[in-house]
């Protein structure tokens, strides 16, 4: 009778597996059940975990995984990040995420597109209009591209409050960067 070895890329298959099946307390478990059983936990299985989180919009949890994996000297990356700030978006902690974002860069971990997009449609939820276009702002400074997701949220939330002029301004910037406005 063979024995397989239980090790960080199965449990790491596992919680992905749990994760994209939508069971975030399952990928959880998982996880937990990895670190009981003191095997190694890597970028692949926190970022799977955050993922979970970030689907079923468990911020704090995906945060605490995010201090978790900090404290074992797990290097995080922009995946793990967008996880995070994802997560917090979808509660509509727009505030949480734009102070993640300070986090993220001082970690020296580069945002990306999809960072700058879940900030920015955070900020068009609650109607953060002057938060949005300081985030666009830093965007269009850094080595991100932007795309028609974060330029249409920013004029989207300048136009739910009255702000024609900067939407008519934000237009212009899409057309002179040749992104299509849909």
């Amino acid at each position: 009778q063979s024995k397989v070895r239980s090790d960080t890329i199965t449990y790491s298959t596992a919680i992905s597996a749990c994760e994209k099946a939508g069971e975030w307390q399952r990928a959880l478990l998982v996880f937990s059940m990895m670190r009981q059983n003191i095997i190694e936990s890597n970028l692949i299985s926190f970022n799977a975990a955050i993922s979970a989180c970030e689907k079923s919009g468990k911020w704090n949890t995906a945060l605490l995984l995010f201090a978790v994996m900090t404290q074992t000297k797990v290097v995080s990356d922009t995946i793990t990040c967008n996880g995070v700030i994802s997560a917090m978006e979808k509660v509509g902690g727009w505030q949480k995420s734009l102070h993640f974002l300070t986090v993220m860069m001082q970690s020296s971990v580069q945002p990306s597109t999809i960072t700058f997009s879940a900030l920015l449609s955070s900020c068009e939820q609650r109607g953060e209009w002057e938060k949005a276009l300081q985030i666009l702002s830093v965007a269009s400074r850094s080595t991100v591209e932007l795309n028609t997701v974060s330029v249409n949220a920013t004029i989207g939330v300048c136009g739910k409050d009255g702000q024609w002029e900067k939407a008519f301004q934000l237009l212009r910037v899409m057309v002179q960067r040749k992104i299509q406005p849909e």
